[in-house]
């Protein structure tokens, strides 16, 4: 009889332990291999079928909606993914303070752009140095009405991050019309007129506000003369003298305006050199870098919290149901990076405007704070709490098993001491899934075998591990069972977004739960009792298959989650540096001091999640477990990439930068205005790298 813990097979004694008979390779999977993962079975959220060896659906989205909740207003996750597909309505609460830089001394008649953070402003007060340039400083004395587009919605390219913009205001994607933003803001702020819409939230470097009215529902704080941005004679108007152009002075509104100048944002155009004796310190214009330090401010969760989001109204183009016509894009994308708006259907189109547009006409006169959903729900706590409980257990749990599998092949060791320390760390692998499972380990679910009832023996018809159902089940609705019992307490976007949580939930506890129960049928324990302990010895083939599937299992849960607290710059950056993912208009900079990479252009690493996740390092050498598995492009379960350091070792390096000039020659930008973008599509797919904050001294 086994004892009644349901963990008990994963408790490892090494002086004592033995790897018997039911540790075998040949073990029915509770995962589908990656030949048939996302393709052969049926979605388990379409049947409802529970099912180990059952995998989501290659159209499922919840992953996508889930992270789209829990991300929003962060501007890291929104950096990675620059092509939003989600409309949230929001307000600006309040007393809070807003900023606009300019050239002159007028006050804006019409919409304009306007920055969260001085930092941003600044960048467009430009001005004569002998005259200086305008700082506008604004304060709501109402709750401000806004729309929020996810991504970097801000980001003046044609392949998505503006596409959601072009559907509210045009009626349908318009890459051709990337710069226009003078037309964008005039014709958004027509469309949200006779709803009362006061602006719309977006994303590059930092937040900024597309802002209607500068005389409704602000006040001016302060009116200031300041020092010039040193970035040359005055701003051009329209998108460029505004945040919606890019610091550089940055395109106007029309295909006729060249490119502002590449600059290597981690320097200053002027930085300064050694006074000569008796001459006063000239100190350095802050410029972008101080631009893009106030948007990494904004990078995690709660994100930039001066605006306010009704997440209970969230319309996204992941939901299958409203939006069915995108489902062959995204089937064809290669990864997420790809996934666009790119392909809706007219149909589509007006459903979603349909929705959006009911929502506001019932707000007409209504104070924007005062819509509360009727549930009470919170959203994005929700996601962060489940991000937070299962983030780093799952990380760890993957490095371990790394480690376990680089134990089994030491340089030098004894094969008893290699399996013996490749045990110890699956074990402590094992404790980390079960740190997730606790909770829902419920006493009644015991394996075959281990109770004497009729009927308890066998496997079961419905598959692998199916005693352990009972567990996946408790734990997948621990969440969302509550919320679930009263569904007339839900609006209609509510059931979108609880059907993302609950299937977000249902695959991490699938994967969880299959490990652990996978686990406890293979039955690691103590040797017979009487047996001599110290002849007990390890199956390094069986040791080696179990941990390799349970590694793959992890790898393919975090590929499929795809969370963006998984993607951070390893080793840690410097105390005189930060990690950056290059966003617009900055699509390059200098790397840090000493590295391989110093001086050139940003080189991606491998793709594919996995491949953007470096694990725990020791003085900045690559782990000695070797290169850690990952995910495939595409998410696929057990996919093997390459090694997770940054910057990835060899391979091709960009011509060197100095003093950001114009790199070499390349291929030009996809249409005029903007900055050069580098000859690859490193781009496309951001990577962290560090940045220098402090420049070289």
């Amino acid at each position: 009889m086994r004892a009644a813990n349901p963990f008990s097979a994963c408790r490892f004694a090494l002086a004592t332990v033995a790897l018997v008979s039911a540790c075998q390779a040949a073990q029915i999977p509770f995962i589908s291999t990656p030949e048939t993962s996302h393709t052969s079975h049926p979605s388990f959220i379409e049947s409802d079928e529970w099912r180990f060896d059952h995998s989501p659906s290659p159209n499922e989205t919840a992953n996508f909606i889930f992270d789209t909740v829990a991300s929003a207003l962060q501007h890291w996750p929104h950096t990675r993914y620059r092509n939003g597909h989600a409309l949230i309505p929001g307000y600006i609460p309040v007393g809070t303070l807003l900023y606009h830089g300019a050239s002159g001394n007028k006050i804006p008649d019409h919409p304009e752009w306007i920055a969260t953070d001085p930092e941003h402003s600044y960048a467009f007060c430009r001005g004569q140095d002998d005259a200086g340039c305008w700082h506008l400083t604004l304060a709501a004395v109402r709750p401000l009405k806004v729309l929020y587009f996810d991504g970097s919605s801000a980001a003046k390219m044609d392949d998505g991050p503006m596409h959601t913009q072009d559907i509210v205001a045009w009626g349908g994607v318009r890459p051709d019309r990337s710069f226009d933003e003078r037309n964008r803001i005039k014709d958004l702020c027509e469309w949200g007129d006779k709803y009362g819409v006061d602006g719309y939230v977006r994303m590059e470097m930092d937040f900024e506000i597309m802002l209607c009215n500068f005389t409704n529902g602000v006040e001016i704080v302060s009116w200031s003369n300041l020092r010039a941005n040193g970035r040359g004679g005055p701003g051009r108007g329209g998108p460029g003298g505004g945040p919606g152009g890019g610091p550089g002075g940055g395109p106007g509104d029309g295909p006729d305006k060249g490119p502002p100048p590449n600059r290597n944002f981690d320097k200053d155009d002027d930085p300064a050199s050694p006074p000569s004796p008796g001459q006063p310190i000239k100190v350095p214009n802050s410029g972008g870098p101080n631009v893009m330090l106030a948007g990494s401010w904004h990078n995690r969760y709660p994100g930039d919290t001066r605006i306010a989001l009704h997440t209970h109204r969230l319309i996204t183009f992941y939901d299958t149901a409203l939006v069915p016509s995108l489902a062959p894009m995204r089937a064809a994308a290669e990864t997420r990076f790809e996934h666009s708006l790119t392909g809706v259907d007219d149909a589509d189109v007006r459903a979603v405007m349909g929705r959006l547009e009911e929502y506001y006409a019932s707000q007409v006169g209504v104070e924007a704070d005062v819509d509360r959903p009727a549930s009470g729900m919170d959203w994005q706590t929700l996601a962060k709490v489940i991000v937070d409980r299962h983030a780093d257990r799952l990380e760890l749990a993957r490095y371990l098993f790394n480690e376990s599998l680089h134990a089994l092949t030491p340089a030098n060791a004894s094969a008893q001491a290699s399996s013996s320390k490749a045990l110890a760390l699956a074990q402590r692998a094992l404790t980390e899934i079960h740190g997730v499972i606790f909770p829902y380990a419920l006493h009644s679910a015991r394996m075959p075998g281990d109770t004497t009832e009729e009927g308890d023996e066998g496997e079961d018809k419905n598959g692998p591990h199916a005693w352990a159902v009972p567990v996946w089940q408790e734990c997948t609705d621990a969440h969302t069972r509550s919320i679930s019992r009263r569904p007339e307490r839900l609006m209609q976007n509510e059931h979108t977004l609880l059907r993302a949580v609950r299937e977000t939930k249902r695959e991490i506890c699938r994967v969880a739960v299959g490990i652990w129960a996978d686990a406890e049928e293979r039955t690691f324990g103590a040797s017979d009792e009487g047996e001599d302990q110290g002849e007990s010895k390890i199956d390094e083939d069986a040791l080696r298959a179990a941990v390799t599937h349970w590694l793959d299992a992890v790898v393919g849960l975090m590929d499929w989650l795809d969370w963006s607290v998984w993607v951070r710059c390893r080793p840690a950056c410097g105390y005189e540096e930060y990690c950056y993912l290059p966003t617009w208009p900055f699509m390059r900079g200098g790397a840090r001091n000493g590295d391989p990479n110093d001086g050139k252009r940003f080189t991606p690493a491998p793709q594919g999640l996995l491949s953007n996740i470096s694990m725990p390092e020791e003085k900045h050498e690559c782990p000695k477990g070797g290169p850690l598995r990952s995910g495939g492009p595409r998410g696929g379960r057990g996919g093997r990439g390459g090694g997770m350091r940054w910057p990835p070792p060899g391979g091709d390096r960009d011509t060197e930068q100095e003093g950001g000039d114009d790199p070499a020659p390349g291929p030009e930008p996809p249409r005029r205005g903007g900055p050069r973008l580098p000859d690859d599509d490193s781009y496309k797919r951001p990577q962290p790298v560090c940045m220098r904050r402090v420049e070289e001294y």
